[in-house]
């Protein structure tokens, strides 16, 4: 609003000293043509002013491309431009903010986008795009274990679906003891077949692949829900710079 206040003192200044300068000299249709452009930007001005207005959308991402995000929301499809002004933070579990890259982002995440609404074509132009990681929980049975790498796959038969695990400096591992209860483990203490359940958030460029934040391992190994063939015959996982066990 204060914008369009001070285009319009603007205009107001122009018509009131428009006959001062026409008596001193006389007028020219380049100048009457000059000031009736003049008049017209300010106009296109004010009117793409009452066009656009600040707005936040929220939803999840069912579509990315270069230029464009394309969002579910409440059964509603939304789309938003980015450009090269465009940040990306990532929320953590404790919604401590971090700037990512375009890169980082990816299918199924929930965003929030603050930005410009353009009421005609009804798009939004992203300043800023939160991602909020979603946690997800996974029970399955220990198939391999990569101390180098710091990563243990998980074969969750429920659905259907094996996971790579990046066990991350800040994963809490803990292991059922029937004498103790819950005590502090690690990797290195974590053996194929054993059952394990575990919190984690998906990676944006791999679909299963999760960075784990809690993980607990039961004793016994799950007897006859996984051959030694399959296990022995697993590939390898991709290596990841992990904690020291």
């Amino acid at each position: 609003m204060k914008k369009i206040a001070t285009i319009i003192v603007i205009l107001i200044i122009i018509v009131i000293t428009q006959p001062t300068l026409a008596a001193k000299e006389e007028a020219t249709p380049s100048s009457k043509s000059k000031v009736d452009e003049l008049k017209e930007k300010i106009a296109s001005t004010v009117a793409q002013l009452n066009l656009v207005s600040k707005r936040a959308f929220v939803g999840e991402i069912s579509k990315l491309e270069k230029t464009q995000i394309t969002i579910e929301s409440a059964n509603e499809t939304k789309i938003i431009d980015i450009d090269e002004l465009t940040k990306y933070f990532v929320l953590d579990d404790n919604d401590k903010r971090k700037e990512v890259k375009f890169d980082s982002i990816g299918l199924s995440q929930k965003i929030l986008s603050l930005g410009l609404y353009n009421k005609d074509s009804r798009k939004l132009l992203a300043r800023i795009i939160m991602v909020k990681k979603i946690p997800i929980r996974v029970n399955g049975i220990v198939r391999e274990v990569d101390i180098k790498g710091g990563t243990i796959s998980v074969t969750d038969k429920k659905k259907n679906q094996v996971y790579i695990v990046d066990i991350e400096k800040t994963t809490k591992i803990s292991r059922f003891v029937k004498a103790e209860g819950l005590v502090v483990s690690g990797l290195s203490k974590i053996e194929i077949g054993e059952r394990a359940h575990l919190f984690g958030t998906k990676e944006a460029s791999q679909e299963a692949r999760l960075s784990a934040s809690r993980i607990l391992i039961l004793p016994g190994k799950a007897v006859g829900i996984m051959g030694e063939k399959e296990i022995a015959t697993s590939s390898p996982t991709p290596s990841k710079s992990g904690p020291t066990p």
